[in-house]
């Protein structure tokens, strides 16, 4: 029997500063899950149907199923972070859910923290305690503001949109979060969409036999089809940062890639020196200094790296 869960997605709109898998990103292309099958690297389940409500939040708990997943493929750490952290200093909506840009940047922002500090028991039986109004009057104590701040050190989490062309290839270099219909399933057990619409937030388990992580139960499903959801897809990377001084050729065109000000604007790498200003002159610039050879000329910056750096306006 089909089980239709409410809308907890608002879809992302793709565009031109939209961060995409194979561009301009600093997420290197290494190979981390070989065959795509990130089922042994999975976190342990967390729901988020509680006793007596819904959290709403698929996108911020599939965004830390990410994570924890990524941790694991990546570094071979085992890590817990707390969902009703990342769901509600996301701006998590009950009944509208969230998006998985505003998630994005929020824990860009904001940082993530270990479960015990913003942990949540779904299975209280207490109806005065285990409510939607207790959950989202969640503020992080001191000692959660402190773990953020240790992470944020050490990590910064980079978000990257994936077409559903180069699932197959992304999904060996890091863990997809997927926006599918819930729930419809067919005569095989399998489940699909019937109707276009998406209303829920998973992440790939496993790119060949079309299976997805949940936050409901069965945590593991399997679709009729790759095409049955939201030809979109964002690559939750969690990166340790180096701080070592990039070493840039004269006259490459870089970018500021993070949230927030500042973030986004183009620069002309010139003698230990970005230039900025004008995007029109800088990239006529850019094109007149490399004769029109532009391949390989580019590179992407993070803050800390982009802070490096002495800015000249051009």
């Amino acid at each position: 029997m089909d089980k239709l869960l409410p809308n907890g997605v608002i879809l992302p709109k793709i565009g031109a500063q939209s961060f995409e898998y194979g561009g301009m990103t600093p997420v290197g292309t290494d190979i981390i899950i070989p065959d795509g099958n990130a089922i042994p690297f999975l976190p342990v389940f967390e729901t988020q149907a509680n006793t007596y409500f819904d959290t709403w939040g698929c996108v911020g708990h599939s965004h830390d199923n990410a994570l924890q997943t990524d941790a694991k493929a990546r570094y071979g750490i085992d890590v817990d972070f707390s969902d009703r952290d990342i769901v509600v200093l996301s701006g998590t909506v009950p009944r509208v859910g969230n998006s998985g840009e505003a998630v994005l940047e929020s824990v860009q922002i904001n940082g993530v923290i270990p479960q015990e500090l913003g942990d949540w028991d779904s299975r209280n039986r207490d109806s005065k305690v285990n409510t939607e109004e207790v959950y989202y009057s969640y503020k992080r104590s001191d000692e959660g503001v402190k773990a953020a701040k240790i992470h944020k050190d050490n990590y910064e989490i980079i978000g990257e949109w994936v077409h559903r062309s180069n699932w197959q290839e992304a999904s060996k270099r890091g863990v997809l979060q997927l926006y599918v219909q819930a729930w419809y399933i067919n005569s095989k057990g399998e489940y699909y969409s019937p109707t276009g619409k998406f209303n829920h937030a998973v992440i790939m388990a496993d790119y060949r036999t079309r299976k997805i992580f949940d936050s409901y139960e069965p945590r593991i499903k399997t679709l009729d089809s790759w095409d049955s959801i939201y030809p979109w897809a964002l690559k939750i990377n969690l990166i340790k940062k180096n701080m070592a001084k990039p070493i840039i050729k004269n006259n490459t065109l870089v970018q500021a890639i993070y949230k927030g000000e500042g973030g986004g604007q183009f620069g002309l790498y010139l003698d230990d020196n970005i230039l900025i200003g004008d995007l029109a002159e800088l990239l006529a610039t850019f094109y007149m200094r490399n004769n029109g050879e532009t391949v390989g000329k580019t590179m992407p910056l993070n803050k800390e790296q982009w802070d490096m750096f002495t800015k000249r306006t051009i």
